[in-house]
């Protein structure tokens, strides 16, 4: 279950997240699926917890795999959480929040004038969502969109 609009919400988000990597004592495997069927054969797609991108590359290991149904799957992904919980817990603390914040006003080459909403992530992982006007609101990666910070 995902809100963007109460930042509480996404705050225990990350919270449960880091929890229950944190509960693994040996060796955690991540692992995500595509979609999901919902009752009456309706089918929902999922997208992996943002907050997975916050981890650590250093401390991932693992590879995509395909599906029997051809499509790309993460593969389990081993890693040695008790000799790293105090290295993550630290740097968790440590990452930093890029210079957006919300409340910004922006202009995107494509989606015109629109209002930082949230940002999502820190560091280098960051992600926005912006309530662009008349297009409702859209997760936007900063790295790669020409924004515009407007005053």
């Amino acid at each position: 279950f995902r809100t963007l609009d109460d930042p509480r919400a996404i705050e225990e988000e990350r919270r449960l997240c880091y929890v229950g990597i944190t509960r693994a004592q040996e060796m955690l495997f991540l692992t995500h699926t595509r979609e999901r069927r919902l009752w009456g054969g309706f089918r929902e797609h999922c997208k992996p917890s943002l907050f997975l991108g916050e981890l650590p590359k250093e401390l991932i290991a693992g590879s995509a795999r395909k599906t029997q149904a051809g499509k790309t799957a993460a593969s389990p992904v081993p890693k040695n959480i008790s000799a790293s919980n105090s290295r993550l817990s630290q740097q968790g603390k440590n990452l930093q929040l890029m210079d957006w914040k919300a409340g910004d006003r922006v202009l995107h080459p494509a989606f015109g004038l629109g209002e930082i909403t949230h940002v999502l992530g820190a560091g280098d992982k960051v992600n926005l969502a912006i309530n662009f006007s008349g297009l409702g609101r859209k997760i936007i990666d900063p790295r790669s969109a020409k924004l515009q910070r407007l005053d």
